[in-house]
């Protein structure tokens, strides 16, 4: 089939290479030249795992453009994975989506047939972009009607393992209010719903899956499942961090709270991490866009919002926990080993890193930091002097007064201790994700600080 993914980011990059390599025709179209040559040159412009190696597998039938005329050339389905941020009052910024949506009523062809929306956008949404495509079936392009059915298929993508949850993932959502989008979305997806296909080397089939399950249903439910889902996820994230906030009240161990609660099979252990909290590009918008839509209806979403107020609070927190152990933090020399907001990825929207970063240099401190991927990227955000960076973690260690781990990369669990004890100036660990040996570290000398424990 001949598929144009409009957007060749997190979501488009990584589900439209895992459609060519089940055999189908794909055209990436991107208004960001950047992003394409560097792609027409077999160069991936983000961290993802396994996009490269996918990339190489699938050459011959991928394409990259930012020409939408030739993009949408012979094209049946369209793909929408454009971002939607949010914008200064919460609501999701539909510019991008609404300007994609403008050039495929354009430039659609006489064999263009579904749209199917893959970027979160407001519920209801989805009957907007219906008629900003459909407005005029007599385009200049076309000769006689061409009515195009819209199809919402919500991404549940992680960052760091987005090719492995589009070949396997926990369910597949279809959406449409027209029988003939539900069947065609759905039949395309058949290879992943019956896993009949065969599964890349770098990528492996988990053991018993045969079946994913696919939900379908109209496009309204569709677009608010996505919502929901990140929603609780948020709220799951948020309510652990207030018990462990508790624990430490209490003289508790989260972790041992976590585990306790989280084999029972109505709560499940994922998600059930305490920290300094959620960030990137979906929870904090999501949960966000969810409370100003409810607004637009009367209702007050209370859970949600104490999420986001927990959620935000934790990154002062663990500030005002390493105040507790060193004083004033002015001329302090603060190490923070991680960036991005999570392992195995670049992306540093809303990561907890940042904010807990300007809160140290409000304070007064000089900061040092380290990201095995995310570094020079976030180096190249900021101008500030009192800002250093390295490569070699180690170097970033010297002569800090306390170390933050943020991100929970495998480099920082296997530090040399001992020589991170020899190289700092003081001894204060402040574990923002309960990822380090505790014991190891007490045990070396630290004053270790973890999250609830």
């Amino acid at each position: 089939m001949n598929i144009a993914i409009v957007g060749a980011g997190y979501v488009g990059l990584p589900t439209g290479l895992a459609l060519a390599y089940l055999g189908n025709d794909i055209v990436f179209i991107d208004v960001d030249s950047e992003k394409i040559e560097l792609l027409k040159k077999g160069k991936i412009p983000f961290y993802e795992p396994y996009l490269n190696e996918m990339l190489n597998l699938t050459k011959d039938n991928v394409k990259f453009t930012t020409d939408y005329k030739s993009g949408l050339k012979n094209i049946s389905i369209v793909f929408i994975c454009v971002g939607t941020p949010a914008d200064e009052n919460g609501k999701p910024n539909l510019t991008n989506i609404k300007a994609v949506a403008e050039m495929i009523g354009e430039y659609r062809t006489k064999k263009l047939e579904y749209v199917v929306n893959k970027s979160t956008v407001p519920i209801g949404f989805g009957k907007m972009l219906h008629n900003l495509i459909n407005k005029d079936h007599t385009s200049k392009h076309i000769k006689g009607k061409n009515y195009i059915t819209v199809v919402s298929n919500p991404e549940f993508l992680r960052e760091g393992s987005a090719l492995y949850d589009t070949f396997y993932p926990d369910r597949i959502v279809v959406g449409s209010d027209e029988i003939n989008g539900i069947e065609a979305v759905s039949q395309l997806y058949s290879p992943i719903v019956n896993q009949n296909f065969t599964p890349p080397s770098f990528l492996q089939r988990p053991n018993g899956l045969s079946a994913v399950p696919i939900v379908t249903t109209d496009l309204c439910s569709a677009e608010l499942i996505k919502y929901a889902a990140n929603a609780f996820l948020a709220m799951k994230i948020s309510f652990i961090n207030e018990i462990a906030n508790l624990c430490e009240k209490v003289g508790g161990d989260i972790n041992e709270v976590a585990k306790g609660i989280g084999l029972d099979s109505r709560i499940g252990r994922k998600f059930l991490n305490a920290g300094i909290g959620w960030g990137g590009s979906c929870f904090g918008k999501d949960t966000s866009a969810l409370i100003e839509m409810a607004k637009e209806y009367g209702l007050k979403l209370h859970m949600i919002e104490a999420a986001r107020i927990v959620n935000y609070n934790q990154r002062t927190i663990i500030i005002e926990k390493l105040k507790t152990q060193i004083g004033n933090l002015a001329n302090k020399s603060i190490g923070i080993l991680g960036l991005s907001f999570k392992p195995n990825t670049d992306d540093l929207r809303d990561a907890p890193a940042i904010d807990i970063i300007n809160k140290l240099l409000s304070e007064g401190a000089y900061v040092k930091v380290h990201d095995p991927v995310s570094l020079q990227k976030f180096l190249s955000m900021t101008n500030k002097s009192n800002i250093y960076g390295n490569t070699d973690v180690y170097k970033v260690i010297e002569g800090c007064d306390a170390v933050f781990v943020l991100t929970e990369w495998d480099i920082y669990k296997e530090l040399d201790w001992q020589m991170v004890k020899r190289l700092m100036r003081g001894n204060v660990v402040i574990d923002g994700r309960n990822a380090l040996n505790r014991e190891l570290l007490i045990k070396s000398g630290f004053i270790y600080i973890g999250v609830g424990r």
